[in-house]
C-alpha cells in the first residue's frame, strides 16, 4: 500500500477525532483514492463512529474507489 494513503487515513482520524467532520471527508477520499485496501478500518474504528451517519460517509463506504 502507498505510503500516501496510510498518512491520509491517520490524518482523516485525526479530523474525525477533532470534530472537523470536511477535513475527515476529503482525508477519507484521498486514502481511498491512493489505495488504501483496509476500508473496514473506517467502520471499526471509534474516532470515525461520528461520521457513520454522515451521508458522504456512507456513500464513500458504498462505492468501489478507482486508485489514482
Amino acid at each position: 500500500m502507498d505510503e500516501r494513503a496510510k498518512y491520509h487515513y491517520f490524518q482523516a482520524k485525526m479530523y474525525a477525532k477533532a470534530g472537523q467532520t470536511d477535513r475527515a471527508l476529503l482525508c477519507i477520499r484521498k486514502s481511498l483514492e491512493e489505495g488504501f485496501k483496509e476500508k473496514d478500518k473506517f467502520m471499526k474504528d471509534p474516532e470515525f463512529a461520528t461520521l457513520k451517519e454522515n451521508q458522504e460517509f456512507k456513500l464513500l463506504m458504498a462505492t468501489e474507489q478507482k486508485v489514482i
